[in-house]
């Protein structure tokens, strides 16, 4: 697609032709995710970065971008050399496929560039990719994004393969239902990397957050080590099993750590959860049970005044958590979210939040959803110092906990 005329009009800088403003771009962005997150469509987004911040590559990449895109498409500035591509109604594939065009003709002008493809499909669960792929040019030398695995290849091979892709792309194009069997082994065969795009937004977490989280964890676990010991000690004679239990939950991006707590339930718990399923009291993809036969004697005390959760400050000290965020959700839970409710995942989970002061299992799912994402928004070293003071009149009531 040629640059609209306008783009060469005095004063557009025509050296970089159909680009938006990193603002004008960041708007396009979020009116894409917000259609996404309300199920109206897809998109994906392909970030470039050439090997050089001089003029002439980066004119040259712009340009090489720009012809391939279409009326839909919105090609922008992420910071001084990266540019990006929102793909709307764009599936993974599409965007490899996309990128492997821009990408031959980059290889044609001998002009390394990284490429990396981000999809609002649901990968949450899968392994993350690297961080960055480099591939070999057509002579062999190393820098040149070709799109194709890392070693050197002849010509002449490579020329194939991306005819091949670029056939792929345009039988899809023609057939809506087209061969998606077809372009998978593509993306297979060449070893393609899709990230999940809701990784564009992971926060990290603040200095001063942070520190509140290292110093409050470090006394807390200093000051309450009586009880610490006296709860392990009676967790330990009231039922066989381990004192502490010890489960994967979901993390920054949906990245997995070990969650630990309190042993509330019988060893056989996690088996029998299944056998529960129908006396759920929940609503969403998680589970509640007021009188869960699974708990033990003395873990209904715990679960009472969330004393069950005190082994937490290690994973506070240790930066799997902090202090105040979205409690961390099990890894069965998170397949089964909703595009906006992954908003809560972009920041690490705590051992309070609004959910847990404002009535804990009284408050349903979507509610509690709606919560997390707001506190995505707020983060700040004062809302958590309020909810920090909040959550001990919650946990002296217990109202909510079961």
């Amino acid at each position: 697609m040629s640059p609209p005329l306008w783009h060469w009009l005095p004063g557009s800088r025509p050296e970089l032709p159909s680009v938006a403003p990193i603002g004008d771009f960041e708007r396009f962005f979020q009116r894409e995710r917000a259609l996404a997150e309300r199920g109206a469509r897809n998109f994906s987004l392909v970030v470039f970065e050439p090997a050089s911040e001089d003029a002439r590559p980066i004119l040259r990449l712009t340009r090489a971008i720009a012809k391939r895109l279409r009326e839909s498409d919105v090609l922008g500035r992420l910071d001084r050399t990266r540019f990006a591509v929102i793909l709307a109604a764009t599936d993974a594939k599409g965007a490899w496929i996309f990128a492997d065009r821009v990408l031959g003709d980059l290889a044609r002008q001998y002009l390394p560039a990284d490429v990396r493809v981000y999809s609002d499909q649901d990968t949450l669960g899968e392994q993350k990719a690297p961080a960055r792929r480099r591939t070999d040019s057509f002579d062999g030398t190393p820098g040149v994004s070709t799109g194709l695995p890392e070693h050197i290849l002849p010509e002449a091979m490579v020329a194939e393969l991306t005819r091949l892709v670029t056939d792929a792309r345009d039988a899809l194009a023609g057939k809506p239902d087209g061969p998606a069997d077809s372009i998978a082994a593509v993306r297979e065969d060449l070893g393609r990397e899709v990230h999940d795009i809701e990784d564009l937004f992971l926060q990290p977490t603040p200095p001063l957050k942070r520190a509140l989280d290292v110093v409050g964890s470090l006394t807390l676990l200093t000051v309450l080590s009586p009880v610490l010991l006296s709860i392990a000690l009676a967790v330990r004679l009231s039922s066989p099993g381990p004192i502490l239990f010890r489960q994967q939950r979901a993390g920054v991006g949906g990245r997995p750590f070990t969650f630990y707590k309190f042993r509330s339930m019988y060893v056989d718990a996690e088996a029998r959860k299944r056998e529960l399923a129908g006396d759920n009291e929940a609503d969403g993809p998680v589970f509640k049970m007021k009188n869960d036969p699974r708990v033990t004697p003395i873990g209904r005390v715990l679960r009472r005044f969330s004393l069950d959760e005190l082994p937490q400050l290690w994973n506070v000290f240790v930066g799997d958590m902090s202090l105040v965020g979205p409690r961390p959700p099990t890894l069965d839970e998170v397949p089964a979210y909703a595009r906006w409710h992954r908003r809560r995942l972009q920041l690490k989970g705590g051992l309070t939040c609004h959910w847990q002061v404002s009535g804990r299992s009284d408050v349903s799912f979507e509610e509690w959803m709606r919560m997390d994402a707001r506190y995505s928004r707020e983060v700040h070293i004062g809302t958590d110092l309020k909810l920090l003071a909040r959550t001990a009149k919650a946990v002296i009531s217990g109202k909510g906990a079961y």
